[in-house]
């Protein structure tokens, strides 16, 4: 399989994995982005004015768990170091204990594997788009849209995968390829081409049953950041529930999430939900919490 053309649809999280995954091999890795090339300039600068249709949860509070965050720094240092320079921070196991139990706390083996990497998406994603678009192997091509799929039929009559339909400048045109990876988000339309060509794909949906906001507040110039003494930084007041922590370091943005009840939300309460908490405004974004899993028959 070394050598062959890999076609990925979609750039975020799941196609800049494959990109690294397969950066600096003998893999030709292509990405296809409906939106613009990413923007110049600097981290802040792209969380202000960099728009991607895809990715309506870009602005939301996002926190990055330990298995990203030892991968990057097992496999790719050079590009941990760039998100940390960046802004990007490690909150480790012991600096999530509460000071009752500092004291006590005696480092284990994989207590390292734990930290959690805080971070802006589109700080994340700006570095990591940065990082791959260096690769020798990897191409972004920007202002394209995958408009179907090329199929085909092997010798004992199975179905394959040979390409996607790209519109690009007002034209289309048929991209083939050796392996078609399908990192486009959980609004994929892949399981509906698929269908049309009569294969079966199973799907589960399970809703997560949330509505959330977030709210961006910066420090002030020379303020510093509240020392963790104790006090609580999440709750839950029964109809929602609130968490407050760092994004990247000062003296850039902290973030204040809101998760509460979807339906409740949706039917108007829009008081419960929002004012209350006061991440209801210009600044506040919302999103709704769903998770998909597909699976082939």
């Amino acid at each position: 399989m070394s050598g062959q053309n890999i076609l990925v649809a979609g750039t975020g999280i799941a196609g800049l994995g494959v990109a690294l995954a397969f950066g600096n091999s003998d893999y030709r890795v292509t990405l296809i982005d409906r939106d613009p090339p990413t923007p110049e300039g600097s981290p802040e600068e792209a969380f202000q004015s960099w728009e991607r249709r895809g990715a309506t949860q870009l602005r939301h509070s996002h926190v990055f768990l330990g298995r990203l965050t030892t991968l990057l720094r097992t496999h790719y240092p050079k590009l941990m170091q760039e998100l940390l320079d960046s802004g990007a921070r490690v909150f480790g196991f012991e600096e999530g204990l509460p000071p009752s139990l500092h004291n006590s706390y005696r480092a284990q083996p994989g207590d390292d594997d734990l930290a959690i990497l805080f971070s802006r998406r589109t700080t994340l994603e700006l570095v990591m788009r940065r990082y791959a678009s260096r690769l020798p192997n990897v191409t972004f091509i920007n202002d394209a849209g995958v408009r179907g799929i090329i199929t085909g039929r092997s010798d004992n009559g199975a179905l394959t995968l040979e390409g996607l339909k790209i519109e690009r400048n007002g034209a289309m045109e048929d991209m083939r390829t050796d392996v078609v990876v399908d990192a486009s988000g959980r609004n994929t339309p892949f399981p509906d081409w698929l269908r049309a060509t009569g294969a079966t794909i199973g799907e589960e949906e399970s809703p997560a049953g949330i509505l959330y906001f977030t709210r961006h507040y910066k420090l002030r110039d020379g303020a510093e950041e509240p020392v963790r003494d104790g006090t609580p930084g999440a709750g839950d007041l029964g109809y929602i529930k609130f968490g407050v922590f760092p994004a990247d370091k000062p003296p850039l943005l902290r973030y204040a999430g809101s998760a509460g009840d979807r339906d409740r939300i949706a039917d108007g309460d829009r008081e419960a939900g929002c004012v209350r908490c006061d991440l209801h405004g210009d600044s506040g974004l919302c999103a709704l919490g769903r998770f998909r899993t597909l699976r082939t028959g």
